[in-house]
């Protein structure tokens, strides 16, 4: 059984044949199953810490306002909504605009310690 090349990558054809060898400089390529767990290894510290502070939203129907669960108003941070994450997608939901730039710094923070550019063209 042939081995798979190590040098530069190339881009196999529908109609046969393939592109000339592109040099990877820097990161892996995409598809390889190294870059999915790198990928993870920055995602989960990030998600976990846009939870932390309690600043996500909270649906209206896990408020509780009987008489006799008043003291309830504060939801605690673990019934609250931070993230909503797909793939390369990530949506930050906060309930307070103040809240919201506050959750936009963490993730330009956590991007800059990983070198990651978040597109500019994406976010809203």
């Amino acid at each position: 059984m042939p081995q798979p090349s190590l040098g530069p990558p190339e881009v196999r054809l529908r109609q046969g044949g393939h592109t000339d060898q592109i040099p990877v400089e820097r990161g892996t390529i995409q598809g390889d199953i190294l870059s999915l767990i790198l990928f993870l290894l920055y995602m989960e510290p990030l998600l976990r810490r846009l939870q932390v502070g309690g600043r996500g939203y909270s649906h209206a129907c896990l408020k509780d306002t009987s008489i006799e669960n008043l003291a309830r108003h504060n939801i605690p941070e673990t019934d609250k909504i931070s993230n909503g994450s797909f793939a390369d997608d990530l949506l930050c939901l906060t309930q307070r605009m103040c809240d919201s730039h506050i959750q936009a710094d963490k993730l330009s923070k956590c991007a800059d310690w990983v070198a990651l550019q978040v597109s500019g063209k994406k976010t809203k």
